[in-house]
Formats: structure tokens, C-alpha cells, sequence
């Protein structure tokens, strides 16, 4: 979408029905779950087109996903969650067939994640824990079921609870807003998107490292 000129540029055609998504710092990537998928695809928004389909390993939820007596799958479909770490070099997606979040190393240009099964984040089986957001720091991570993540740690440290110290649940689009003195001095997007100073700090660290490798 052209914004200035509210003109539509082109159209993204993805396999199945879109549903949550999130995207690169430069809006040049698009991460969508859709339906049907244990997983998400990838589209580039320059060309229009879908670029890779990446789902968890069949066997982990293919046949419970096809059981007619399958046990609840939130908002009717394997996977409804998507994020990005602040600097992309983590995307994190819902799995209800194992009741997880699954998180992908997305390195290089991020076209290519790749799964890594020590990093999977268990959550309460039966509880809505779609959506997710990050810290701008991408330390702490807040998800559907009102959990706190410890993202480097990939652990629940702690869960959100009301005034009556009852947990929240079905927790959407959530805002963290830091205040100073009764300032408000920081605030996070709600979608778990990609930052552009995090992405030049983790290529600048990478590069630093290969040099020093080579020395």
C-alpha cells in the first residue's frame, strides 16, 4: 500500500486463509500463519509473491491435526501467533498441536529460518496463548495466556494476573509502556515486528565476530 497516495501497490496471495502475522524492519518480508499450517509462509512484498512455506516437522502434528477427535486447537487452527525478536534473529510461532511456542533461527536475510527444537517454549495446554510482543530490548516477550517469557532463556518466568490475582488470559495485542517520573519515556510496538537499530547491532556484532575469527 502506497500510503501518501492510499493506492494499492499489489496483492499477496498466500496458500489458505491469512491470519496473524509480523513483519521484517523494513517491510520488505512478510511472516503469515494461515490456515491449515503448523507453521507460517514467507512473502516479499517488492514482488508479491510467496517465497517459502515453512511448517513444523510432519510427524510432530500432521496426523493430530487430521484426528477428527483432535484435542482444542486455538482459534481453529494450528498455528494463530507470530513474532519476530527485536533484531530477527529468532521468529516465534504458536503450536497448539503441542501446546508450545516453536522458535525458528532466522539468519542471513531472514528467507531461509530454520527450527530449532531446544529452544521450544511450553505453555498451558487448552489456554488461548496466540499473540505475542517484545520488549524493545528483546529480553522479555509477553504472550495470549498472559505468560512472561524470558526470551533469551526461552522460559515462562512469571504470569500476568489481575487485580484479584486471577491470570490473563486470552491477552491480545499488548502494549509495554515504560514511564520516568510519571513520563511516559518508552513504549513497544504490539506486534513482535523487527527493529532496524536491533538488526544493525546484530549484523555489526556478526561481522565483528567473523573478524575476529579470522585473526
Amino acid at each position: 500500500m502506497d500510503l501518501p497516495n492510499k493506492k494499492v501497490l499489489r496483492y499477496i496471495t498466500f496458500s489458505d486463509d491469512v491470519r496473524p502475522i509480523t513483519i521484517n524492519h523494513d517491510g520488505s518480508l512478510v511472516y503469515a500463519n494461515v490456515n491449515n499450517l503448523d507453521g507460517f509462509e514467507i512473502a516479499d512484498t517488492k514482488t508479491g509473491q510467496v517465497i517459502k512455506r515453512v511448517e513444523l516437522p510432519g510427524e510432530m502434528w500432521k496426523a493430530k491435526w487430521a484426528d477428527p477427535n483432535h484435542q482444542h486447537f486455538g482459534h481453529g487452527l494450528p498455528s494463530h501467533g507470530i513474532g519476530l525478536t527485536p533484531d530477527e534473529s529468532e521468529i516465534w510461532v504458536t503450536d497448539s498441536a503441542n501446546s508450545a511456542w516453536q522458535i525458528w533461527d532466522n539468519p542471513g536475510d531472514g528467507r531461509n529460518p530454520v527450527y530449532n527444537p531446544s529452544k521450544t517454549v511450553p505453555i498451558q495446554p487448552g489456554i488461548d496463548s496466540s499473540w505475542i510482543s517484545m520488549t524493545n530490548d528483546g529480553k522479555t516477550a509477553f504472550v495470549g495466556d498472559g505468560s512472561v517469557i524470558d526470551v533469551r532463556a526461552h522460559r515462562v518466568i512469571a504470569t500476568l494476573k489481575d487485580e484479584y490475582g486471577r491470570p490473563i488470559h486470552a491477552m491480545e495485542k499488548v502494549l509495554a509502556m515504560t514511564f520516568q517520573d510519571g513520563r511516559l519515556v518508552e513504549t513497544t510496538n504490539q506486534f513482535a515486528i523487527g527493529d532496524a537499530k536491533a538488526v544493525e547491532a546484530r549484523v555489526a556484532h556478526e561481522r565483528n565476530r567473523q573478524a575476529s575469527n579470522q585473526n
